[in-house]
């Protein structure tokens, strides 16, 4: 869907392209960058709003207020790997429950 006309009575900006976003946690959204600002604006279905994001994509600051910042902190990424693949990932002790009833490690 491409939307490129934007009643000025709407409050928000026209978006076009829309894409897949994938959140830190692993859920998926979809997502369009701002029409006007591609740069520098996206809109993410799910959360219904919009956000402003920093030129090298580490830093998200919603509408609203909320602010999402990325590491590149490879254990952080480590562990949030494991909390997406593992249902059972306790991240104080870094283990997941096995099918095998035992706890496992991971990272």
């Amino acid at each position: 869907m491409i939307r490129l006309d934007c009643p000025a009575n709407l409050g928000h900006s026209c978006f076009a392209e829309p894409g897949n976003i994938v959140t830190e946690s692993g859920a998926a959204t979809r997502g369009w960058f701002d029409w006007f600002s591609p740069n520098s604006r996206i809109w993410m279905e799910t959360f219904q709003q919009g956000a402003v994001y920093s030129p090298n994509g580490m830093t998200l600051q919603f509408d609203r207020g909320t602010v999402w910042e990325r590491t590149d902190d490879p254990e952080h990424a480590a562990i949030a790997y494991c909390a997406r693949r593992y249902r059972s990932y306790d991240p104080s002790s870094q283990t997941y429950l096995g099918r095998d009833g035992l706890q496992h490690p991971c990272p």
